[in-house]
């Protein structure tokens, strides 16, 4: 009785252990587009429109075959919540200008 429990033991140990094999993944190539600059060489404009493409794809919900790198992915989710929630600080400062006269007597 006790070998047949030992053998059910080891059995089990060799399904389990040949069971749980890793795999290896074939990665896929990251797609490149034409004119993929680093976002530090680009213009003021042409990152707000790649910041404006990234949005307008994000709203439309569609899948697409697109592959991004980590970094990049990362990148136009910060981007695009900063670009879509920021304050511009221009439109909260207002220029005053407070004129005072003191006339001092002894």
């Amino acid at each position: 009785m006790k070998r047949l429990i030992i053998l059910a033991f080891v059995i089990g140990g060799v399904f389990t252990f040949n069971s749980c094999t890793k795999t290896e993944l074939e990665k896929e190539p990251v797609s490149q587009a034409a004119n993929n600059k680093p976002v530090t060489e680009m213009t003021d404009k042409e990152v707000e429109a790649k910041i404006n493409a990234f949005i307008k794809k994000a709203e439309t919900n569609e899948k697409s075959n697109e592959t991004l790198s980590l970094e990049d992915a990362i990148w136009n989710i910060e981007a695009g919540l900063n670009y879509s929630f920021c304050i511009n600080e221009v439109d909260l400062i207002a220029d005053y200008t407070e004129t005072m006269e003191f006339s001092i007597t002894d």
